[in-house]
Order: C-alpha cells, then sequence, then structure tokens
C-alpha cells in the first residue's frame, strides 16, 4: 500500500520527463541547450530544498510513532517555514545574479538569451517547487501515498499538456522558451495547492515557529543534502572521464541510462516506503521489529531488482535497438546490462540500510560521509583507473559503479548490526 503508489509516480515522472524532452527539441537546437544548461542548476537548487523536508520527514515519523501529534505540528511547521525561507532566498540569487550565473557556462547568442529568461522565470516559481515537495514529504509520513503520487501526477501531465499548447502555437507565446518556462511554474503552483489542502487536514500549520525544531531539521537534513551534493559533483568529473572515449562510448552510456534508470524505481519506492513505516517503530522504541522490516525489506529488494536487472540483460540486444542498430554500441551495451545484475544487488543494501534505515535512525553523519568518500576515493579513483589506465572501456566506469556500491553495502550492514543508532535512540 505504500511503495506502489510512489512505483508509480515515479514511472511516470520518468515518461513525462522524456515528452518534455521531445517536445522542446521541435522548437530549436538553442532552446534544447538552454533548457539542458539551467535543468542543471535547478536540478542542483532542488536538491538544495532537500534538506528541511528530509530532516522534518525523519523527525515527524518518530514523533507520529511516538503518538506525539502536538510534536508532529511543530515539526511540520518548523519544515514550512524553513523551506518558504530557503527557497525565496535561493530563488532570488538565481533571479538577480542569472546572467552571471549562466555565463559560467560559457554559452553565447541565442541560447544565453533563452537560458537566462527561462532560469529568472524558474527561480521566481522555485517556492512552488520547494513548498510543493515539502508538503507532500509531510502526507508520505502519514502514509497517504497515494495522494502524493495523485498530486506529482497530475503535476507532470500538466505540465506537459501546457508545454504542447505553447510549442504548437495553440497558445501563442513570441518566445517559447519563456513559454514553458511559465509552463513549469503554473503547474507545480498547482500541484502545491493539491498538496496544501490534505496537508492542513493531517497537521495544524501554527503562527509560531520554534527555532529548536528547526536546528534539528537542519542537523539531520544538512548532511545528507551535501552528501547528494558530492554525488552530483562527482557524476560530473566521472562524465567528463568518459568523455575521453568518444562518441560511442558517450552515446552508449546515454542509451544504456535511459532503460537501466527503471531498474532501482522498486528500491526507491521501497526506501521511502521502508523510511515511513521503520521512523513509526523507532518512535515507539520497537527496534526487534525494526531490524526484521529492514532485513525482510533488503531481501525484496534484491530479489526484484536483480530479476529486472536480469531480464534487460537477457533482452539488451532487442532493447537497444530501440535506440540504434550499431553494433558498436549494442555490443558494449550487452556487457553493462550483466554488470548492472551486480550493481543491483549491493544497490538494494544501500537503498534499504543505508538511505532508509540508518537516516530514520538519525545516523546521517554516518551516512553522508561514508557517500561522500566513497564517491570520490571509489567511483571516481577508480573510473580513472579502469578506464584511462587499464584501458577498460565504458565497462570501467560501471566496475567502478559496483565497487562503489559494494562497499557502501558492507560497511552499512556493518553500521545498522552494531547497533549505535539504537543505543543514540534510547538516550533521546
Amino acid at each position: 500500500k505504500l511503495i506502489y503508489p510512489i512505483i508509480i509516480q515515479s514511472i511516470v515522472v520518468y515518461l513525462i520527463s522524456t515528452v518534455h524532452t521531445m517536445a522542446m527539441s521541435s522548437v530549436s537546437v538553442e532552446a534544447v541547450s538552454a533548457i539542458g544548461v539551467t535543468t542543471t542548476l535547478i536540478t542542483f537548487c532542488n536538491t538544495l530544498l532537500q534538506c528541511p523536508y528530509t530532516g522534518a520527514t525523519v523527525l515527524i515519523s518518530h514523533s507520529l510513532g511516538a503518538g506525539d501529534k502536538s510534536k508532529s505540528n511543530r515539526l511540520f511547521t518548523a519544515s514550512v517555514y524553513s523551506t518558504v525561507f530557503l527557497s525565496l532566498l535561493v530563488g532570488a540569487i538565481l533571479f538577480f545574479f542569472s546572467s552571471q550565473i549562466v555565463s559560467c557556462y560559457d554559452v553565447h547568442g541565442l541560447t544565453f538569451s533563452y537560458a537566462v529568461i527561462y532560469l529568472q522565470i524558474r527561480a521566481a516559481g522555485l517556492i512552488f517547487t520547494g513548498l510543493a515537495q515539502c508538503l507532500l514529504a509531510a502526507i508520505r509520513c502519514v502514509g497517504k501515498t497515494l495522494i502524493t503520487m495523485t498530486s506529482s501526477i497530475v503535476t507532470s501531465i500538466l505540465n506537459v499538456i501546457f508545454c504542447i499548447l505553447i510549442v504548437s502555437d495553440i497558445v501563442p507565446f513570441e518566445n517559447k522558451v519563456a513559454g514553458v518556462a511559465i509552463a513549469g511554474v503554473l503547474s507545480q503552483a498547482i500541484g502545491m495547492l493539491m498538496a496544501l489542502f490534505p496537508s492542513l487536514k493531517m497537521y495544524k500549520l501554527l503562527p509560531e515557529f520554534s527555532w529548536k525544531h528547526i536546528k534539528r531539521i537542519v542537523a539531520i537534513g544538512f548532511p545528507g543534502t551535501i552528501g547528494i551534493l558530492a554525488y552530483h559533483f562527482s557524476v560530473t568529473l566521472t562524465t567528463g572521464i568518459i568523455t575521453t572515449l568518444g562518441d560511442i562510448a558517450i552515446n552508449t552510456r546515454t542509451y544504456v541510462t535511459n532503460i537501466i534508470h527503471y531498474i532501482p524505481i522498486f528500491a526507491a519506492a521501497s526506501t521511502q516506503g521502508s523510511s515511513i513505516f521503520l521512523g513509526r517503530l523507532m518512535g515507539r522504541k520497537d527496534f526487534k521489529n525494526c531490524k526484521k522490516v529492514a532485513a525482510q525489506n533488503t531481501a525484496l529488494c534484491i530479489l526484484v531488482g536483480v530479476a529486472l536487472a536480469f531480464l534487460a540483460f537477457v533482452f539488451s540486444d532487442p532493447i537497444m535497438r530501440i535506440f540504434t542498430d550499431n553494433p558498436e554500441i549494442i555490443r558494449p551495451a550487452r556487457v553493462i546490462f550483466a554488470l548492472e545484475i551486480l550493481l543491483e544487488f549491493f544497490r538494494s543494501f544501500n537503498q534499504i540500510y543505508g538511505n532508509a534505515a540508518l537516516v530514520c535512525a538519525k545516523d546521517v553523519y554516518f551516512t553522508s560521509a561514508l557517500g561522500i568518500a566513497s564517491c570520490f576515493l571509489v567511483t571516481v579513483s577508480f573510473t580513472w583507473l579502469f578506464i584511462v589506465k587499464l584501458g577498460f572501456g565504458l565497462e570501467g566506469y560501471f566496475m567502478a559503479a559496483i565497487l562503489d556500491e559494494g562497499v557502501r553495502a558492507v560497511l552499512h550492514v556493518w553500521r545498522w548490526k552494531s547497533n549505535v543508532w539504537q543505543k543514540k535512540l534510547l538516550k533521546e
């Protein structure tokens, strides 16, 4: 009941993103390039906005598990106010310094103009994105994942409909890039309103907030946010290494990634579902069932993830022929799909024990430090070693990713089994 709406939501968001890109490609090359540049910035900002609601999700789940509704309301209030403040701050920086920020990407002419106007409009509407994510996270804590699924799907579909109306000149816009940006902001605003009304039925938004609760929220959310930002930076570095292999390798990675990013959807959904359930159990100090739920969900993630990866490997050739008939791409893709099987095995441990269980136990400094260290010491370093020094080609990147997931899986399980998190929670 908790997981399946999250799975459907994730699939729809991926599909909508693909349709959105296809719609923009009909405008111009400069429009696609401009949105590609600014999307990286928007994604970065959305990651920053995760800080308040990531910490609030853990604390609200604990308070609900302990039956303290009053505390849940105070935490919800602190989360909303801190999200509003952070969204306005980040949005203002992007809006007023948009030209300077875009110029760092070395784009010129029409691409530069498109990128600046798109970034300014999206920055003005960043508060809707931040609030929508904050409210949906709070609703998810109550276990109402069907509401979060509906809101996200409606937002995504409206975004695509608005874009198609603008690109097709049904709704005339002289600057279609600006029109698409407005469509994105409008759909996010509607999504925020869809989340606002049910969340206010579940929680009471108080007129005042507590700095104590904001500090607690940031103490949990900030380390995780830094870890995600470090991951994005490491991806940039590994992409730079992969580009040295040439266009064939870049295209192979692009095509393969378009397929394999669907495989971990179940594990990612299980992480969110497990976080809700484990947070409640930890709030009640029911550590025996915490361990049982974590073990069961990990086993389920391994079963589904490995099975999906195996099917992708078996049907890798016909799948890849959807994109290309080039044997130089299909051949290495087959090997990469085989490596993905082992990658999914280790990833399942990290999703449940790392991203769900230990984060719910407020052991965020360990998980974040491990994630940051592994990004650079394992993923980036071994990608360079396997590709540049040993000449393993694109497969070397996925081998490095397996090492990264494997090292973190072992350490996450070790940390969970050590019961350090349990001792910390008992002291509270």
